[in-house]
């Protein structure tokens, strides 16, 4: 499944957007779940219709205070995973990190979702994206370090996309779709086609740890650190 992408400009506004009703279940138990907070959102798949049965739901809370803090929980037998911003945080977002979240749909609260990006002007901080890469595969501690199959993926699919970061702007392209991440990276960076399409493959078709990918895989963080 390809997904999609957005050229030039793109224009969070998924207002109109109705979840379906299994998303939509989960999204009122999770809410119930929650402490008091400014705004609640669902992003991904679920706002763009491209999710497969393998499909987990991911939410943003704006909290009032708290900032920083991701977490994993499974509501009815479907992962959720969480990420809290406070307030001040997500008012404060880089056109580059609001990126991150995109697509974004106000669930409950009030909504600070809207915005315009001119994608031929987004700045990454490529520096900042290969230090969690590289704390992914080094550190213990560190929130998705990969050790199995669910966080060599999770890694896989950080990866993708912080390298075509490199030449998204460039293009005045933006995309979640880890298969155009690849397409246009490759696209542009032919050297690193092979190596960037078996990890593509490896995400979309393998089970387990293989750590010769992965350790491979650091040639495309070095890229990344020296494109900044």
């Amino acid at each position: 499944m390809w997904g999609k992408y957005w050229e030039g400009t793109l224009c969070n506004d998924y207002r109109d957007v109705q979840l379906d009703p299994i998303a939509e279940n989960i999204t009122d138990k999770f809410i119930r779940t929650l402490p008091p907070f400014h705004s609640v959102y669902i992003r991904g798949s679920h706002v763009e219709k491209t999710t497969s049965e393998y499909s987990d739901i991911d939410y943003l809370v704006v909290g009032r205070e708290v900032s920083g803090r991701c977490y994993n929980d499974e509501i009815d037998g479907i992962d959720v995973d969480v990420r809290v911003m406070s307030e001040g945080d997500f008012r404060s977002c880089s056109d580059s990190r609001f990126l991150e979240f995109v697509p974004l749909k106000c669930v409950a609260g009030d909504d600070m979702s809207l915005a315009r990006i001119d994608l031929y002007s987004v700045e990454h901080d490529y520096v900042d994206k290969s230090k969690t890469l590289r704390n992914m595969l080094i550190n213990p501690v560190c929130n998705g370090y990969v050790r199995d199959e669910y966080t060599t993926k999770k890694y896989i699919k950080r990866l993708l996309r912080s390298c075509f970061d490199t030449v998204g702007p460039k293009l005045g392209i933006h995309t979640r779709s880890l298969s155009y991440c690849q397409y246009f990276f490759a696209q542009e960076q032919s050297e690193y086609a092979l190596l960037s399409a078996e990890l593509l493959c490896y995400y979309l078709n393998n089970t387990g740890y293989d750590t010769k990918l992965i350790s491979d895989s650091i040639v495309l963080i070095d890229f990344i650190e020296q494109h900044g």
